[in-house]
């Protein structure tokens, strides 16, 4: 049985000494770190890249780190969990693609329920993965789920917090993290852009667009964007 790994983010000790013995006794889990700081929290991803993170949503200077879009977007993937006192605590964990929150005091069943909650879907995506490549991939949208064959794919790109995934004929809204489709997909989708995870395979044509590029695809007006700092590496990749 895999054991997803957490890193908690909390200052209150009371709080911090809560989660470690709620979650010492169940084997799909274990905690792997603390942070007092949104620094020290920043590293410890960096370091340890936890599945989870418990983050109080008033750590000092949580705001100014991970939940700082300049450095959200290249952050490993994890699964957040909000903790606060504030009823606005929904609505931000929903800004920031929590995949829930607990209010303080915490409650340890609603605690466990998330935790297990982000176990089930971390089993499922694996079950779709075979030998490191998904022939198809789960999308979470809301309350639903979703297979998209990778094949169909044709580009991937976040904008304002939201991950939408474009194929020919449609193109899904999701409140998952961008980097986990760059972790979970094969090697030629490639991030052309920092806001953009692009499906090589699909590409018909590259044309100049200002001081970048656009990729387009076969059957479709949409398009791509591509860095002109990543132009030569994209037609490298495209001849291989």
């Amino acid at each position: 049985m895999e054991t997803l790994t957490i890193a908690v983010a909390e200052v209150d000790s009371h709080i911090s000494s809560f989660l470690q013995e709620s979650i010492a006794i169940h084997s799909s889990f274990k905690i792997i770190g603390e942070a007092k700081t949104g620094e020290e929290l920043l590293e410890l991803i960096y370091l340890e890249r936890p599945n989870i993170i418990i983050v109080d949503y008033d750590l000092p200077s949580i705001h100014s780190t991970i939940f700082n879009s300049a450095y959200k977007d290249y952050l490993p993937a994890f699964e957040l969990i909000l903790i606060g006192r504030e009823k606005k605590l929904a609505i931000e964990a929903f800004n920031y693609s929590a995949i829930g929150y607990l209010f303080k005091p915490i409650e340890e069943s609603r605690l466990l329920s998330l935790l297990y909650k982000i176990k089930e879907s971390h089993s499922i995506i694996k079950r779709t993965t075979q030998n490191g490549k998904d022939k198809r991939i789960l999308i979470k949208l809301s309350n639903r789920f979703f297979y998209l064959r990778i094949e169909d794919i044709l580009y991937i790109e976040i904008i304002a917090r939201k991950t939408i995934i474009h194929t020919v004929k449609s193109s899904y809204e999701t409140t998952e993290a961008f980097l986990s489709f760059v972790n979970r997909l094969p090697w030629y989708f490639y991030r052309t852009h920092r806001s953009f995870l692009v499906n090589l395979k699909r590409i018909t044509r590259i044309e100049l667009f200002g001081e970048s590029y656009l990729a387009y695809f076969e059957g479709t007006d949409k398009s791509a964007n591509i860095s002109k700092l990543k132009i030569r590496e994209v037609h490298s990749l495209l001849i291989r």
